[in-house]
């Protein structure tokens, strides 16, 4: 299954077709660093909307040398959005756009002593360009600002503990676009 897509994505990625603007109503699905896998949707020439997805899992043991032994677990999702304003129609395949963008998330950790919860969100702006080398498939890169706020919670023997913290920041993320269809 593994090689099949692979070599269908290499096909694709080879075929002849010209690369032009994305155009109204087409739909692709991303994949992107930091980690995170959407789709997106050109709703006009102008304007996508990028809708995003991110979770992970945990789990790990420990022994430590005087025979006492640890177990943690932990879970993290977000889900997030961002709208992307193209500045101009395509020059050479290169599309440049702004884009602002929202995230919320949740992580739990479990352990044999402490039992943590945290709950953050993030909203930053950035600039992008995106480069289609063939219809199907683009690169896109962006660095922009933003601001984040994360709230702790932690259960433990001595009761609970509540903390909250905010930070700003740089954002930059890279990724691909594999347009469906059309």
């Amino acid at each position: 299954m593994f090689r099949s897509a692979c070599a269908a994505g290499i096909c694709l990625l080879l075929s002849p077709i010209a690369a032009s603007a994305q155009e109204r109503g087409q739909v692709g699905v991303t994949m992107g660093y930091p980690n995170a896998v959407g789709v997106i949707w050109h709703t006009s020439d102008r304007l996508a909307i990028r809708p995003e997805i991110d979770f992970d899992f945990a789990s790990a043991e420990s022994n430590d040398s005087f025979g006492g032994e640890a177990e943690s677990s932990g879970m993290s999702f977000s889900i997030g959005a961002s709208a992307l304003w193209y500045l101009g129609p395509a020059s050479d395949n290169v599309r440049t756009y702004v884009s602002p963008r929202f995230t919320w998330g949740k992580a739990t950790t479990d352990d044999d002593e402490l039992d943590r919860d945290n709950s953050h969100w993030t909203a930053s702006a950035s600039f992008g360009a995106q480069y289609a080398p063939v219809r199907r498939f683009s690169v896109f890169g962006e660095l922009g600002y933003g601001l984040s706020q994360s709230s702790l919670e932690r259960q433990g023997f001595e009761g609970t503990i509540t903390a909250t913290s905010r930070s700003w920041g740089v954002r930059t993320a890279v990724g691909v676009i594999l347009y469906i269809g059309g």
